[in-house]
């Protein structure tokens, strides 16, 4: 069974993964760590050099904020282009033992959720709340947190999507409701 796990910086996806991979045995394929990876292969980090310069990279690695700076210059589509697809296929191979996974991505279109889910949990969250939570974790201003969420759009067709709401007040009914979907899908 694979489960995509869905929803805007700071919503709460990586707590919902590691909760549902502890409690139901799921591994988690994170696909922003998986898409890093690829970005350091050195076929991909030749084309984003060729779109974005090659100082993106310090010493073979990428730098992150150097490329968000890019991209909020010149665009994601090259972005997008180039990696997405590596990402789907990475993704894509790893799921084919049939065992339990939990895709866990902010681009749900992008990640062709759709086409390699069986069911889809969105996490919504407070704004204020997803703010406070990104810029503490990540260490991004709200400018930058503001630029990355603009990115991000849910509004997709999928018969199996369930939604979850993540009240940071209270982490132990985000549990109640994450045990209730997953309750629903493991019975289905």
């Amino acid at each position: 069974m694979v489960i995509g796990i869905t929803g805007a910086i700071g919503a709460g996806k990586s707590l919902a993964c590691s909760y549902i991979s502890k409690k139901y045995s799921f591994a988690v394929l994170n696909e922003d760590m998986i898409a890093k990876e690829i970005m350091n292969r050195q076929d991909v980090r030749q084309a984003l050099m060729s779109c974005y310069g090659s100082d993106i990279y310090n010493n073979d690695q990428l730098d992150v904020n150097k490329l968000r700076g890019k991209i909020n210059d010149k665009g994601i589509d090259d972005l997008n282009k180039i990696v997405h697809p590596e990402v789907f296929s990475y993704v894509e191979d790893a799921i084919k033992d049939n065992e339990n996974y939990i895709i866990e991505t902010a681009l749900p279109k992008e990640a062709r959720l759709a086409d390699l889910c069986d069911y889809i949990i969105i996490i919504n969250r407070d704004y204020a709340d997803r703010i406070k939570s990104a810029t503490k974790e990540r260490g991004i201003t709200k400018d930058q947190f503001d630029a990355l969420d603009s990115r991000q759009t849910f509004d997709f067709d999928f018969q199996n999507k369930y939604t979850i709401i993540n009240d940071s007040n209270d982490e132990n009914q985000f549990y109640k409701n994450i045990d209730n979907i997953m309750e629903k899908i493991v019975k289905e």
